[in-house]
């Protein structure tokens, strides 16, 4: 199943969306495990989110998070997919629900900016001053100096919603 799998992200990521959905499906789901069907639909998820047809992404992650058990990382990753799906659909109040489950421990660096940029996204269509300034703060993680700061793209919108924060929870912040 495996070596299927990476020879279809081959397939996909050269750009040939459609066989690529066709060699999944073409996977029956009583000849794998149930991790192996999670896999398989986050992945046609992800055909379907890249072709814009969100609908059918989200049947798919839906149906990948009924199939993930114990794999935490695989788990967390449909998660997220399914919440920037429902996001690009205008589910807001749905995408911030699903980042909730998102378990950050599983990602690597990379992942970990595509969910503070996604949850940026949505505490600022929420106005959820605490999460715009916990995301803000994780994306200035690679800024190197004060003048970064000053030249941070979104430096107003930090400074605005952390005056909004109650003291209690600026120490907080200040702390982490």
């Amino acid at each position: 199943f495996l070596k299927k799998m990476e020879s279809i992200q081959i397939i996909y990521k050269d750009g040939d969306k459609q066989l690529a959905l066709k060699k999944l499906k073409g996977i029956p789901d009583e000849s794998v495990t149930s991790a192996e069907r999670a896999k398989k639909y986050n992945m046609i998820g992800v055909i379907y989110f890249s072709n814009r047809n969100l609908t059918k992404a989200i049947e798919n992650f839906q149906l990948a998070k009924q199939y993930v058990d114990k794999d935490y990382q695989l788990a967390s990753q449909i998660n997220l997919n399914l919440a920037s799906t429902y996001y690009k659909s205008n589910k807001i109040e749905l995408s911030r629900n699903v980042l909730k489950a998102v378990n950050l421990d599983y990602f690597k660096e990379s992942e970990k900016k595509k969910f503070y940029k996604l949850n940026l996204s949505v505490a600022n269509q929420m106005d959820d001053t605490k999460e715009i300034v916990d995301s803000l703060i994780f994306l200035m993680g690679d800024l190197k100096s004060f003048s970064n700061v000053e030249d941070y793209q979104y430096k107003e919108l930090l400074v605005d919603n952390y005056r909004k924060l109650s003291s209690t929870q600026r120490v907080h912040f200040l702390d982490k």
